[in-house]
């Protein structure tokens, strides 16, 4: 178990840094919003392309893993179309406005190591979950996926209440 949490500390790393590259030029900062939610994703089929066992005998693993797909290809999806043409989010404008020398590298540790270390640490169970899977069904597997589906219902309407709200000239200035 510690190969594949440390392969997927690898991952996350090298994504973030990656990112972080592409970051320069753009001199945005803000795109690592839209890796988030695919940063889980990645995690959870490279857990389970580690663990090498494609049989799915235990319900658990394809349930992970469907649940983290879907959960991150929606936020990405909704981040990107909410943010792309927009410029840099106001938070990370800020700070590289009080650091503009030094925050193309700064970043780095302030913004992308700092999150890449919270997408290990939040991963963790599901990486132990997609490795050390519970044979059969339970009643364990049935609530998970009901909370699961009442968070990403909840999720779903929520931002879309957000981009409704965003879009009436009336709210401009306002917080919902």
């Amino acid at each position: 178990m510690t190969e594949i949490v440390m392969n997927n500390a690898v991952l996350i790393g090298g994504m973030m840094a990656l990112v972080w590259l592409v970051s320069i030029p753009l001199r945005d900062v803000s795109i690592i919003d839209l890796v988030w939610g695919l940063g889980f994703v990645l995690v959870a089929w490279k857990t389970a392309w580690l663990f090498n066992d494609w049989s799915f005998a235990a319900p658990s693993r394809p349930l992970l893993l469907g649940m983290t797909t879907l959960w991150g290809l929606r936020l990405t999806s909704h981040l990107a179309m909410r943010n792309i043409g927009h410029g840099e989010d106001k938070r990370y404008a800020a700070m590289r406005c009080a650091r503009p020398q030094t925050f193309w590298w700064q970043s780095l540790l302030l913004v992308f190591g700092l999150q890449a270390g919270v997408m290990w640490l939040i991963s963790l169970p599901l990486q132990f979950g997609i490795a050390q899977p519970t044979p059969g069904w339970h009643w364990q597997h049935v609530l998970g996926l009901l909370f699961w589906a009442m968070g990403l219902f909840f999720e779903a309407v929520g931002d879309w209440q957000l981009m409704r709200f965003k879009q009436n000239p009336a709210n401009r200035g306002q917080v919902l």
